[in-house]
């Protein structure tokens, strides 16, 4: 596997491939199955080289670790990077009026430290929420949801922190939907777990992709998502769905694709196609795609770093794919 911290190359600027990864990456190595350490997960990202920089945008941190986010920036060494740390906070409903106290001047001056890294928070992400009773003779579905939209709204977030709600695959259609777009917030999907059944089926994120687009709500995912193409673990036996069949599957649906054709896009296991296929893509067609789907979290870097350098959409001696020029 290609170690993402030696010899990587970055993508040409402007070419399709910078367009398609600037920022897919939400280093989630906090949380499972990393479970990295704060200090050495917060090394990792402040001194990612530049290659990593334009890929690995935000760095993820649930609201109960805030303070030992700050101690450790506090105590750690010079900034080895002068990006400062961009941070999205995971939290709760029933978190969420402390959380969002936190994140509002003056309190937030306390998140940067005299003579520590900046941090910056970027954005907040909301579980818990439960939109339940989807389909026929269901209750109502969405008053847990309206709580939380409710609470986002009456909490004031500070101005350029965009707030996501979680919400699962299964039960993202309709209404729910209608009030995220409403509300302009983002839609945060789980793709994977630690039990199969948190895993989504083609067939249910092809939907879920397919009604985002159809009402210009921008997606983030959640776990299961540590390489490029759909594939089984052969561990676990688990159907994990590929980041780069979902770039493909959102550019699709933004422009008129049905579920059906979309659901045949996250079912391709055959990386080769999926690089050809964006191959013949302008850079009009990248954007559109990650208008869409904005990013993931991942508690492993190398892992999609070194499945793009194999599908040559990477490379680490200083070239790239001519598939990647745009």
């Amino acid at each position: 596997m290609t170690n993402p911290r030696t010899g990587l190359a970055s993508p040409p600027s402007g070419s399709i491939v910078s367009r398609l990864l600037a920022g897919l990456f939400d280093d989630a190595a906090l949380f499972p199955p990393g479970d990295a350490p704060m200090d050495a997960a917060l090394a990792a990202y402040r001194s990612r080289p530049a290659a990593l920089r334009t890929m690995v945008g935000r760095f993820v941190v649930p609201a109960a670790r805030l303070g030992e986010l700050v101690e450790t920036l506090g105590r750690a060494g010079p900034r080895e990077s002068p990006d400062p740390v961009a941070l999205v906070v995971t939290t709760t409903v029933s978190e969420l009026p402390a959380v969002v106290t936190q994140l509002r001047p003056p309190a937030l001056t306390h998140l940067s430290p005299p003579g520590a890294t900046r941090v910056e928070v970027v954005g907040v992400d909301v579980a818990g929420v439960d939109v339940a009773g989807v389909g026929a003779g269901a209750r109502a579905e969405s008053t847990s949801l309206r709580d939380a939209l409710a609470l986002l709204a009456a909490a004031g977030l500070p101005a350029g922190v965009a707030a996501s709600i979680e919400v699962r695959c299964d039960a993202a259609q309709g209404r729910p939907l209608d009030e995220l777009a409403a509300a302009g917030r983002q839609l945060k999907l789980r793709t994977g777990g630690p039990r199969a059944d948190l895993f989504p089926g083609g067939g249910e994120l092809a939907r879920a992709v397919v009604e985002c687009a159809a009402r210009n709500l921008r997606f983030r995912c959640t776990a299961g998502l540590h390489h490029a193409v759909r594939h089984t673990d052969a561990a676990t036996g688990f159907e994990h769905h590929g980041f780069l069949n979902i770039l493909v599957a959102a550019r699709a649906a933004v422009t008129g694709a049905g579920s059906v054709a979309v659901a045949d896009l996250l079912g391709c296991r055959d990386g080769a196609v999926l690089v050809d296929e964006i191959g013949a893509w302008s850079a009009a067609d990248a954007e559109r795609a990650r208008a869409l789907f904005t990013s993931f979290g991942t508690c492993s870097i190398a892992e999609p770093v070194g499945d793009l350098v194999a599908l040559g959409l990477l490379r680490s001696d200083g070239a790239n794919s001519a598939n990647s020029a745009g």
